[in-house]
């Protein structure tokens, strides 16, 4: 069934992803889960702040510095994502960050464009029933109950502060069944299902760039 289909996607945070897939992340960090999950939630909390933070909105909520076919690119977009990643580095410093800051939040870009041209969305009654099903799996985890202490909040209030993440994780994962599916790819072929996605996205979503200089400092 679609719903039933594996979630793997480069992220709007990587905390985020690491609940999804949290018995494959936690094999992979090879450490004490209660820990790590205290670690993750107080950097989440960070980034959640930083996220809301009224400088970032004053200072860069409305410089446009490019486009991904319609959707615009802000330059508090680059400084997010910037933030974002220094926080993934502190949960795996040997993490591979080949990409830039720049490529990473336009692939992202790209997605939401796919997304609005062929009418992807995540209603409310989507999303709802989405996060009831990660609830269901999620709850109960030592991983979370610790990423709760870390952030000081209940589970009610965590999903309710990270609905706009989540709800992009939903929507890249929408699109990335959209266009397997395009391409006849199987689901189960991750690594060569990511790679074919990411080059229709890259070769299909036109890139138009407003300002180049600030661009480059993310490059």
């Amino acid at each position: 069934m679609k719903n039933k289909k594996v979630i793997s996607i480069s992220i709007i945070s990587i905390l985020l992803i690491l609940l999804i897939l949290h018995t494959s992340m936690y094999a992979y960090t090879k450490i004490n889960e209660t820990n790590f999950g205290y670690k993750c939630g107080n950097l989440l909390t960070k980034f959640l702040n930083y996220n809301n933070s009224n400088d970032k909105k004053s200072l860069y909520l409305d410089k446009v510095i490019a486009y991904a076919g319609e959707t615009p690119v802000y330059e508090k977009d680059l400084k997010t994502k910037s933030y974002e990643i220094e926080l993934e580095k502190q949960i795996y410093p040997e993490s591979n960050q080949s990409k830039s800051v720049w490529n990473k939040l336009l692939f992202e870009k790209r997605v939401k464009e796919y997304a609005r041209i062929n009418n992807i969305e995540i209603t409310d009654e989507i999303f709802y029933t989405k996060v009831a099903e990660q609830r269901e799996a999620l709850d109960n985890t030592d991983l979370l109950k610790s990423m709760l202490k870390g952030m000081n909040l209940t589970a009610d209030q965590y999903w309710e502060k990270t609905k706009d993440n989540y709800r992009y994780i939903f929507l890249q994962s929408e699109v990335y069944f959209h266009i397997s599916n395009r391409l006849g790819v199987r689901l189960e072929e991750v690594s060569i299902r990511n790679k074919k996605v990411s080059d229709y996205l890259e070769k299909t979503i036109p890139i138009k760039i407003i300002d180049k200089s600030i661009i480059n400092k993310y490059k």
